[in-house]
């Protein structure tokens, strides 16, 4: 497991990551589509893709999790059907930071599409909670 590499406090609103270039193969998607340990061919890939693509596009983006950090909520919006395999590209952004019941919040922002098409594959919305300010390395 990696560790963040940037502190909440270096986070800015607004700031862009990527796009990262990922491959999502056949085997994922199948390994995705049916219930933890099995594996169901089809030829789209699955929702569950998504979150994956939105959790490798943050480690890539911030290094890893922020030690001590956790996901707390996480929204998708598929808006096209991608193959079972696919070529994607991933932006994150940071859409905004706040700190609530002592603990900081970020909410990362992302989108999916395929190179060389203008349409978002989908988009969707990440909140991670940094550990509690007093808990935080100053380091």
């Amino acid at each position: 497991m990696r560790l963040a590499k940037v502190a909440f406090e270096e986070l800015r609103e607004g700031a862009r990551y990527g796009p990262f270039r990922y491959l999502v193969t056949r085997e994922q998607s199948d390994n995705l589509r049916g219930p933890v340990g099995a594996t169901r061919p089809g030829d789209s890939a699955p929702p569950g893709v998504y979150p994956m693509l939105f959790l490798r596009g943050f480690a890539d983006a911030l290094g890893g999790i922020p030690p001590g950090g956790l996901l707390a909520r996480e929204e998708l919006e598929i808006e096209a059907v991608l193959p079972a395999e696919a070529e994607v590209l991933v932006e994150v952004w940071i859409g905004e930071k706040f700190v609530k019941r002592g603990r900081p919040r970020a909410v990362f922002e992302f989108a999916v599409t395929v190179p060389g098409d203008k349409r978002r594959a989908a988009t969707g919305r990440m909140v991670i909670v940094w550990a509690p300010v007093e808990e935080q390395d100053p380091a």
